[in-house]
């Protein structure tokens, strides 16, 4: 493996603890046959609860926009992030960062667009190049975490969706099942309340803001309405060893749909006549030609 450096100093960093730098790969979860029954039923439930089957199989496309004030040196800056997922494989993320009281033009746009056959990496420099391999599946690792994937997954019979169940607990007022989910090398968890449905809370391996990997666990606060099914909008966030999370921004999630095939023409049925009228004219029987006689000779 080659690794490469912005500076001495980002070098030095990793050299020091290179595995908080080095995103692992998930492993595949094995379980009994009882824990996958138990783990898909309880899916099946959060399933029912964000809107039904009927409607997570028709959605098609997901957007999740959210906005933060953030420090970046000496400035303040607002950032609006835009994570997108088209059909199962095509995904992308906007950045756009405007200078809090700064003119204009001071503004960072960064995109990473990701499809079946490429994927793309732009920033102010106004043109895209290619996405490292690596940072590929990184990408794509962390929209694949959305619920919206994971719920679109259990209907992908391509995407080899696995869920087990690994235990059960409460978590506030709620009775849940913990759930690993898998699906194209991501690992997943989930809690699920029993009664509702409803997902509680999610945990996973992944990265933070200084790109350390670090394992989140994330209780959901908020959800979005029934039309854009119910996905969690907003999160407290808490990172391995720490007693205190942080409230994510509430985000504004929207869900397209495929358009219903048109119901078939109905066909008017004949209404039934009573016996003794005469039938309309296009419908009265047509005598047969009876050919003229001959003509004598």
């Amino acid at each position: 493996m080659l690794y490469f450096f912005a500076s001495e100093e980002c070098r030095r960093t990793f050299r020091e603890n290179p595995k908080l730098y080095m995103e692992p790969r998930d492993i595949f979860p094995s379980g009994t046959p009882e824990q996958q029954t138990l783990g898909l039923a309880a899916i099946d439930r959060w399933v029912a609860w964000a809107g039904g089957k009927d409607a997570v199989k028709a959605a098609t496309s997901f957007k999740h926009v959210s906005k933060k004030r953030v420090e970046q040196g000496a400035a303040e800056w607002d950032l609006t992030e835009t994570l997108e997922i088209e059909g199962p494989r095509s995904m992308q993320r906007v950045d756009v960062w405007q200078k809090v009281d700064g003119k204009p033009d001071e503004v960072r746009r960064y995109e990473v667009h990701t499809t079946p056959d490429s994927a793309t990496i732009q920033g102010d420099m106004g043109y895209p190049y290619p996405l490292a391999d690596s940072r590929r599946v990184s990408f794509e690792r962390t929209l694949n975490r959305q619920p919206y994937a994971i719920l679109r997954a259990r209907f992908r019979p391509e995407a080899g969706f696995l869920a087990l169940k690994t235990g059960e607990g409460k978590l506030g007022d709620a009775d849940c099942d913990y759930v690993k989910t898998w699906f194209e090398g991501n690992a997943t968890y989930v809690a699920i309340d029993k009664a509702t449905g409803r997902l509680v809370q999610q945990g996973f391996i992944g990265r933070d803001e200084q790109a350390r990997n670090t394992s989140f666990t994330l209780d959901a606060v908020s959800y979005a309405g029934i039309d854009a099914l119910r996905l969690p909008t907003q999160w407290v966030i808490s990172r391995t060893g720490e007693t205190e999370g942080f409230t994510s921004p509430v985000a504004t999630i929207t869900v397209g749909w495929k358009a219903p095939e048109p119901p078939a023409a109905a066909q008017t049925p004949e209404r039934p006549r009573r016996p003794g009228l005469p039938l309309p004219p296009a419908q009265r029987p047509v005598p047969p030609s009876v050919p003229e006689p001959a003509s004598k000779p």
